[in-house]
């Protein structure tokens, strides 16, 4: 039987929240996947309350919550120190191949987590024991599960499209432009006027992951005194690397086919909703990735309900 992971972040103040709907809606599916939940702190009974929700799930916590709040209030104080301490971890990277993974792992304290979490994804990954067959990054805030997330999966790197293009969403323009703005070799005109690609749910085969992930860290890497602390900018990079053809076999996934729905900016048209609110794909079968459901009110109205916590 394959064996799947799914690794998701969740940065939290004093409590640790879990994603119940996220991890209800996995266990539903009868897939024969872990969660590992990247985390700043994690308590025994936080972790028992896991197992609870998805036996088999844990809580890693590479980076303590109090040394990563240090770094970046240091990093947000002390910007241009900053930058230079990214320049040269930068430098540094470039020369000695071999100790990549660690200086990953302290480029990470310079990062948001949005962005972070790659590294530490990675990280994970390249330390693992376990073989695993696939592998998904996701959001778990926004993402509900319907069916097997990876069953009858392609090969290569799986991820969804939004309903609109980049040049209609400032915030996706803006990141591009800051990422490559200065850089002639990158297709900037095509891209945006091309669907903007969601960085919220990544799946694929481990290697196709990995290989993702080498590409993904690398452009952080060479962009990182750029980055610091700027939430959301793996969306740009994840963008970037999908339509300059870094990533070999990527499955871009319209709204309206069964592997996953990205319905922020949708008005829902591509799918039908039933009454218990499972979302259909165009050929009548339930979506298998459900993302960003809660921007529709009526919608995550019913997906929570089906998932509550007092089930």
């Amino acid at each position: 039987m394959s064996r799947s992971l799914i690794l998701t972040a969740n940065y939290a103040g004093n409590n640790l929240e879990l994603p119940v709907t996220f991890l209800r809606s996995l266990a539903s599916t009868a897939a024969n996947s872990e969660v590992v939940l990247i985390a700043n702190h994690g308590s025994q009974a936080e972790q028992e309350r896991l197992e609870r929700l998805l036996p088999g799930s844990r809580i890693w916590v590479p980076i303590p919550k109090q040394r990563y709040r240090v770094f970046r209030r240091l990093a947000n104080t002390f910007r241009p120190f900053a930058r230079m301490v990214a320049t040269q971890l930068r430098a540094t990277w470039r020369k000695r191949p071999e100790r990549r993974p660690l200086i990953e792992h302290k480029a990470a304290y310079l990062l948001n987590i949005t962005c972070s979490r790659y590294f530490l994804a990675r990280q994970f990954l390249l330390q693992s024991q376990t073989q695993y067959d696939h592998v998904m990054l996701a959001d778990s805030r926004d993402v509900v599960f319907q069916r097997d997330p990876f069953d009858s999966l392609p090969h290569g790197v799986t991820t969804g499209l939004e309903s609109v293009l980049v040049k209609e969403q400032s915030g996706n323009e803006g990141w591009l432009r800051l990422l490559y703005g200065d850089d002639s070799s990158f297709p900037m005109e095509s891209v945006l006027n091309q669907k903007v690609i969601c960085s919220g749910v990544t799946l694929g085969d481990t290697a196709s992951i990995m290989a993702y992930l080498e590409n993904v860290c690398a452009e952080f890497m060479e962009k990182l005194p750029r980055m610091i602390h700027t939430p959301y900018l793996d969306q740009g990079v994840h963008i970037g690397v999908l339509r300059a053809g870094r990533i070999k076999h990527a499955n871009l996934v319209l709204n309206g086919q069964e592997e996953i729905a990205t319905v922020g900016t949708s008005d829902l048209s591509e799918f039908t909703i039933n009454e218990e609110g499972c979302v259909l794909a165009a050929n009548g079968r339930a979506v298998r990735i459900v993302h960003q459901y809660d921007r529709h009110p009526s919608l995550a109205k019913k997906i929570s309900a089906k998932f509550s916590a007092n089930m």
